[in-house]
C-alpha cells in the first residue's frame, strides 16, 4: 500500500516556521532541479546543496549533430567533388531547414575536408558555461538558495554542509537527489589511464583511435559520433549481446547500422588491464576474448561506458533514521519517491529499480512537488516512458 506524502499547504504556518527551509535537496541532478524549481513556483522557501549545474546530454548532442553534418559533407562532396568543396567554403549549408556553419561543428574546409577536434570541444564547453549562467539566475530569480557544497545528515531534519563557511540547516521536507557518476571496471591502470564518457566532452586532445569499454547506450552513443568524426573505433563487450535492455532485432539492426559505418565491435571480450605502450605514446589495452586467448592492442584512448553509480557514503543516512538503502549499489528504495521517513524523499538515479534517464528524474521531481506543495494527487509512471538512442541512427521507443 502506498504511503501517504506529507502536503506543505496543509501545515499550518507555524508548524513550517520551526525550520529554516520548507525544502531541501541534495544533490543537483534533473530531478532535484526539477523538483527545487516547482517547489519555489508553489511558494516554497527552497535550498540546494551541491548542484553542479550539469549540462544534460547536450554535449552528447552538439557532438552527434557535429558528426551528422560531417556525413552530410562527406556524402555530398563524394557526388561533386572539389566544386561541393568550394560551394562550402564560401557559405554556410542548409540541412533539414537548419542553417549550419560547417566551422561550428567543428570541420575545416580548406583543400580537404578535416575535422578540429579542439573546435568542437570549445563549442561544447561554451555551451556548458552558458547552462551554468542560466541556472545560476533561474535559481536567483526563483529565490532558491544554492549551497556549492554537498551536504549531510546531522538528524533527520538537519543538514550539515561539507564545506566551512556555511552554517547548518534545518528543512521541513528533504529530497535526495543525487546524480550518479561513471564507474571504472576495477582493473590496472583504469583510473590512471582510462576515461569515462564524462572525461570525453572536456578532453582537449583529440581521441584518435579509441577503445570503448562498454556496449550500453552511452557506449554506443559515443561510438557513433566518434566514428562519425573520422575517428577508429573498436566496442568491447563483455557479453554477446549489445543494448541488452532494447528490443533484440531493432539492437541488432543498430549493430549492423554500426559496423557498416566501420565501427568495429568486440563481443564476449573482458577487459584485464591497461597500461602503456612499450613502442609509443599510446596506451596498450590487453583483454581476455570469448575463446579464453589473450589478446593486446594499442590505441590513443581507452573510454569506459560500463554504468553509472551514486554514492551514499557521505550522506550519514543512518542519522536521518533512513533504513531501506544499499551503499553498495547507491540505491534507496522508496514507494512513491518516499523512504521509510515520512518526510524524507529520493528521486532520479538514487532510486532503486528504476531507469537512470534525465527525463523520467526531471517529471519525477516535478510530479513530487506538486503533490507536497499543491496537494496533488499524481505520481509517476516508471513503466511506460519515452527512450531516445543516437547511434548515429536515430531511434525513439516507448
Amino acid at each position: 500500500m502506498a504511503r501517504e506524502s506529507v502536503c506543505y499547504c496543509n501545515k499550518s504556518k507555524s508548524d513550517l516556521e520551526k525550520f529554516d527551509y520548507d525544502l531541501i535537496v541534495l544533490g543537483g541532478g534533473s530531478g532535484g532541479l526539477s523538483a527545487a524549481k516547482e517547489a519555489a513556483d508553489l511558494g516554497a522557501k527552497v535550498a540546494i546543496f551541491d548542484c553542479c549545474a550539469n549540462a544534460g546530454d547536450f554535449p552528447k548532442k552538439i557532438m552527434h549533430q557535429a558528426a551528422l553534418f560531417g556525413e552530410a559533407i562527406q556524402e555530398s562532396t563524394d557526388k561533386l567533388g572539389g566544386q561541393y568543396i568550394g560551394f562550402l567554403k564560401r557559405k554556410p549549408i542548409s540541412f533539414d531547414g537548419k542553417i549550419t556553419d560547417s566551422r561550428f561543428s567543428g570541420w575545416q574546409i580548406e583543400a580537404d575536408i578535416q575535422h578540429n577536434w579542439r573546435s568542437l570541444e570549445n563549442v561544447v564547453q561554451k555551451y556548458v558555461k552558458t547552462v551554468k549562467c542560466a541556472l545560476k539566475a533561474e535559481l536567483a530569480r526563483r529565490k532558491i538558495v544554492h549551497f556549492p557544497t554537498s551536504g549531510s545528515f546531522k538528524d533527520p531534519h538537519t543538514i550539515l554542509p561539507a564545506k566551512s563557511g556555511h552554517k547548518e540547516v534545518t528543512g521541513k521536507l528533504i529530497l535526495i537527489a543525487l546524480e550518479a557518476r561513471e564507474q571504472y571496471p576495477d582493473i590496472p591502470g583504469d583510473v590512471q589511464l582510462g576515461i569515462t564518457t564524462e572525461d570525453l566532452f572536456s578532453r582537449e586532445k583529440s581521441p584518435g583511435k579509441t577503445l570503448i569499454i562498454g556496449a550500453g547506450c552511452m557506449g554506443l552513443e559515443c561510438a557513433g559520433f566518434l566514428n562519425g568524426l573520422g575517428y577508429n573505433v573498436t566496442v568491447m563487450n563483455r557479453s554477446a549481446m549489445a543494448l541488452k535492455r532494447l528490443d533484440r532485432s531493432m539492437a541488432s539492426h543498430v549493430v549492423a547500422e554500426m559496423e557498416q559505418r566501420g565501427v568495429k565491435f568486440l563481443s564476449e571480450c573482458q577487459a584485464k588491464s591497461i597500461t602503456k605502450s612499450p613502442d609509443s605514446e599510446r596506451l596498450q589495452c590487453t583483454w581476455v576474448d570469448g575463446e579464453n586467448q589473450q589478446v593486446a592492442e594499442d590505441f590513443d584512448t581507452v573510454l569506459f561506458a560500463i554504468g553509472r553509480k551514486t554514492s551514499l557514503t557521505n550522506l550519514n543516512l543512518e542519522k536521518a533514521s533512513v533504513r531501506d538503502f544499499n551503499a553498495d549499489s547507491g540505491h534507496i528504495q522508496t514507494m512513491n519517491e518516499q523512504t521509510n521517513v515520512p518526510h524524507i524523499f529520493a528521486v532520479g538515479d538514487v532510486l532503486h529499480d528504476k531507469p537512470q534517464m534525465a527525463s523520467i528524474a526531471l517529471q519525477a521531481g516535478k510530479l513530487l512537488s506538486r503533490r507536497l506543495f499543491a496537494c496533488s494527487r499524481e505520481h509517476m509512471d516508471y513503466e511506460i516512458f519515452g527512450f531516445v538512442l543516437f547511434t548515429p541512427l536515430e531511434y525513439g521507443a516507448v
